[in-house]
């Protein structure tokens, strides 16, 4: 029973999380095209993570994630996020932060 429930739990995370994954790079393409002022374009490497014991009956669980990545303005930096997934209806919402190498810049994103 314990492997049907985390399936049913599993699969909009994961939905969710390539759906974001996916959206996001196409636009990118586009809007940063030549570098413009205030475009950032980067790539990170990191963990995901959430309770893996959640009460029956749930409906949203927490993502934490923590990556070090390299990008355009920062060159190396931290990325910090939370993300709030709604399993009902296969939707999240939730902020970062992306901190400098220098710990003196950093952007805060939602």
């Amino acid at each position: 029973m314990k492997t049907m429930r985390r399936t049913k739990i599993y699969l909009p995370i994961a939905a969710t999380i390539l759906t974001a994954a996916l959206a996001n790079p196409a636009a990118a393409q586009t809007s940063c095209r030549g570098f413009a002022p205030g475009c950032f374009k980067g790539i990170f490497h990191g963990q995901d993570g959430h309770d893996s014991t959640m009460p029956a009956g749930a409906t949203t669980v927490l993502i934490r994630t923590i990556a070090n990545g390299i990008g355009t303005h920062f060159h190396q930096f931290l990325l910090v996020r939370e993300v709030t997934g709604d399993l009902v209806n296969s939707s999240d919402k939730g902020s970062a932060q992306w901190i400098a190498a220098n710990r003196e810049d950093s952007i805060s994103t939602t």
